[in-house]
């Protein structure tokens, strides 16, 4: 029997090839293709529309400031990571009462909400649901629960963890971090890949090629891994992404003559991607906690990566420790520490995982963030108790 879902979420594409992160439009696509109907609740941005069916899914957009180019919380690396001022915290509150209004408004037509991030979108749905009388889900994707650790901050996120119905969570980390805050059942429910979009070819491949793939911004960590090629510089480092890190990174890189080294190739279409993975020997992602307490909670990716035969090199506060095992998909690294990736980079260079061992955790890997297993293991709650 299907549902109608709700989603809430502060970022989803905004057009048609935007470099936007779209994990919750792809599962919100599986939901539409088991058979639900989804509508979805996301921020305006300038240049997109605000009501429009994409795919199968109908998309609603909050504008929270006029004009629209004004708008500047969300997107572009995120709320948390943006400059706050007064203008940041106004159009914030703007969108928060928006969005209360537009899902009181939708959650008549609707069995079940389900909300990305606990703040403000999932005390958003435990509001509404607890006025509506409907079934809440949230989703935790780590930054909601490693950051706003005031004393507010805590108290709300406190609040959607005891009164929504079902919590997912993305990793082990973002468990731990919710436990610490709430002790419920948590539910693990990671966002997934489609493996079938990345050819694998193999862990032997002696290119010399770091690739990176991903945001440009400061938690990825990039500017300890760019300090790490001034000792590394018989390799080559392809940088796959954009983002509000790119200039300083671009000035880091002419500091240290780098520039036959360290090449930036922007925003590509995901379909490209998978020709840097297959020529590249290895992926390194040397992700930091940032001083607000933002990390990274899961990170797609690196699954990429794995898929394409990469083993990678990340740090130990990334959530890939889920999946990135020690000697035997990749290395893992103390943040920050320029040194340890060199060694790490030339290690796996001279002696990479071992093709049956990569292998045998690949096939774990596929099996538990294929994106199928991922939207079932939500659509199973919808109709649970």
């Amino acid at each position: 029997m299907s549902s109608r879902v709700l989603v809430l979420t502060s970022t989803f594409p905004r057009w048609s090839k935007d470099a936007t992160t779209n994990f919750v439009y792809d599962l919100s696509s599986k939901f539409s293709e088991q058979g639900n109907q989804v509508t979805v609740l996301a921020p305006h941005a300038s240049g997109s529309k605000k009501n429009e069916q994409y795919d199968d899914i109908s998309v609603r957009r909050i504008q929270y400031a006029w004009p629209a180019r004004l708008q500047r919380v969300f997107y572009d690396g995120g709320a948390a990571n943006k400059k706050k001022s007064f203008s940041f915290y106004a159009q914030s509150i703007v969108y928060v009462v928006m969005l209360f209004f537009a899902c009181f408004r939708q959650a008549g037509k609707h069995d079940i909400i389900h909300a990305h991030w606990l703040v403000p979108q999932g005390w958003v749905a435990v509001i509404v649901g607890f006025l509506r009388r409907k079934k809440v889900i949230v989703t935790v994707h780590g930054g909601d629960v490693y950051t706003m650790n005031g004393r507010i901050g805590v108290f709300l996120k406190r609040f959607v963890l005891k009164r929504a119905d079902t919590v997912f969570v993305i990793s082990e980390g973002t468990t731990n971090a919710c436990k610490a805050l709430y002790d419920r059942e948590y539910v693990f429910g990671p966002m997934g890949v489609d493996a079938s979009k990345f050819s694998y070819q193999g862990v032997s491949k002696k290119t010399k090629k770091i690739l990176f793939v991903g945001r440009v911004s400061e938690e990825k960590g990039l500017k300890y891994l760019i300090d790490a090629m001034l000792d590394l510089k018989d390799f080559t480092l392809d940088i796959v992404g954009d983002g509000p890190q790119k200039k300083d990174l671009e000035k880091q890189i002419r500091q240290l003559d780098l520039q036959k080294v360290v090449t930036f190739h922007g925003w590509i279409p995901n379909e490209q991607v998978s020709t840097f993975m297959k020529n590249a020997e290895m992926f390194v992602s040397p992700s930091i906690t940032l001083d607000n307490g933002w990390r990274e909670g899961m990170g797609i990716t690196y699954l990429e990566a794995l898929f394409s035969g990469l083993p990678v090199v990340t740090t130990e506060n990334a959530g890939a420790v889920d999946f990135v095992k020690e000697g035997v998909n990749g290395l893992i690294v103390k943040e920050r520490n320029s040194s340890a990736i060199v060694s790490a980079v030339r290690k796996l260079h001279e002696r990479p995982p071992k093709t049956v061992k990569f292998n045998e955790q690949l096939a774990v890997i596929k099996q538990t963030y294929s994106w199928d297993t991922c939207a079932t293991r939500y659509t199973s709650r919808f109709k649970a108790n």
